[in-house]
């Protein structure tokens, strides 16, 4: 069986093209030409994203238990703890468990490795993570982020807190 191509943009399409008005689509150029709703990966709109976060924050800490805190600290001045330790401050004030990097011994090899190492465990305890100011020009901030894009933790930027 010979597979069908796109009348469009000639890719291989394993349904027949459909015709859309007067033009014939397949599966593919009607994803690409906004005819049908691209697929989405579990990613939340903005509406949903803060409809979450409000409910986060005003329930103090109901439903969830632990926060991770993310942010820069590599080249800070002292390491940016004392953002750490403000956004930890706050968050215990809503009754809530969180993880603080910042308050971590150091490792024995003492390396960046060490220290996220550290950071990647204790994230994969959390039920969410508050991104601090600056978070996405740190290499270490982007890796916690995104693990916690894969495992579906809330993420809440620290502007929300």
């Amino acid at each position: 069986m010979k597979p069908n191509r796109c009348a469009r943009c000639g890719r291989v399409t394993f349904l027949p093209a459909v015709v859309i008005g007067t033009k014939p689509f397949g599966r593919v150029c009607a994803r690409k030409a906004g005819l049908i709703e691209p697929k989405r990966r579990g990613r939340a709109s903005d509406a949903e994203r803060d409809s979450k976060t409000m409910d986060l924050f005003e329930g103090g800490g109901v439903g969830m238990t632990r926060i991770y805190i993310a942010g820069p600290m590599s080249g800070l001045p002292d390491l940016n703890y004392p953002a750490f330790n403000a956004m930890a401050e706050r968050l215990r004030a809503l009754s809530f468990e969180v993880e603080n990097p910042a308050e971590n011994p150091p490792p024995k090899c003492e390396s960046w490795l060490g220290y996220m190492r550290m950071a990647v465990a204790q994230l994969a305890t959390c039920d969410a993570v508050v991104m601090l100011p600056g978070w996405s020009k740190s290499k270490g901030a982007c890796i916690e982020h995104q693990l916690a894009v894969g495992l579906g933790l809330e993420i809440v930027e620290a502007g929300n807190v």
